[in-house]
């Protein structure tokens, strides 16, 4: 979705504009898709359950359509815009600036980047680039209770 006032600020653009639809979702042992219903009679649907009004919280956070990714991405100023494609999960991102490898070192913190709200869309504005950024879902999002 673009808009002509918006192409007109000085924002990240093209390479450096990265949309990310983020959205968990809950999976049986199979593979499949597993989901409750309000509508009784859909139960003996693979992948439907009994009913829960208050959204379903799934065991596998999606980017893009891809389980837990990791992206690297070059040191200069990106364009997040995402969207919380999730029912019922709120997200707080960060950005990483640790390489995966030395994810222990208690040099290098992540900084917090913003909240998104679920079937909410938000911009984000990378901070000063300081060297290369790594994208991933939080390990502790990873082992949120459905």
């Amino acid at each position: 979705m673009r808009h002509d006032e918006e192409d007109a600020l000085p924002l990240p653009r093209d390479e450096r504009e990265l949309p990310l639809l983020i959205a968990d979702r809950a999976f049986a042992a199979d593979g499949s898709l597993r989901y409750p219903s309000l509508d009784r009679s859909l139960t003996t649907v693979p992948g439907v359950e009994e009913d829960y009004v208050e959204g379903v919280l799934g065991d596998v956070i999606l980017v893009n359509g891809a389980p837990w990714p990791v992206a690297e991405v070059p040191a200069t100023r990106h364009r997040l815009r995402l969207l919380n494609g999730s029912n019922a999960r709120r997200y707080d991102l960060a950005l990483d600036p640790r390489h995966p490898a030395a994810a222990r070192s208690p040099r290098s913190v992540p900084t917090r980047a913003c909240s998104t709200h679920p079937r909410c869309t938000t911009t984000c504005r990378s901070p000063r680039p300081s060297g290369t950024t790594w994208w991933s879902t939080s390990a502790a999002t990873r082992s949120a209770p459905r």
